[in-house]
């Protein structure tokens, strides 16, 4: 969509509504289904879960403001968007980090 919308084959309204349409319905899928996952409190994952939502809730909520400021053209809103990717991309790095600990030990 990033390229279509950069070569001004779709309008910046049209990017945010198949963002809207087409990709944040995969994030809130791909929270729907770590939510059902348990794992024992005891397990070493067992923190997982928890970071791994909040991750998704900012994700879907920073590309919510991305499509909602395509689509009314709003700059707070876009500059919203970035600060809260921003911390998502912080959060993604410090669970992969986790991760890796838990793959190694």
């Amino acid at each position: 969509m990033d390229k279509l919308a950069n070569r001004g084959l779709i309008t910046r309204h049209e990017w945010g509504e198949r963002l809207a349409r087409d990709i944040l319905p995969l994030w809130e899928d791909a929270k729907t289904r770590f939510v059902t996952v348990h794992i024992p409190a005891e397990s070493a994952l067992a923190r997982l879960p928890g970071q791994l939502t909040n991750y998704l809730d900012e994700k879907r909520l920073a590309l919510t403001l991305l499509s909602e400021a395509a689509r009314d053209n709003d700059e707070d809103k876009l500059r919203l968007a970035h600060s809260v990717m921003a911390k998502s991309q912080t959060d993604e790095r410090e669970l992969a980090r986790s991760l890796v600990v838990l793959y190694q030990s």
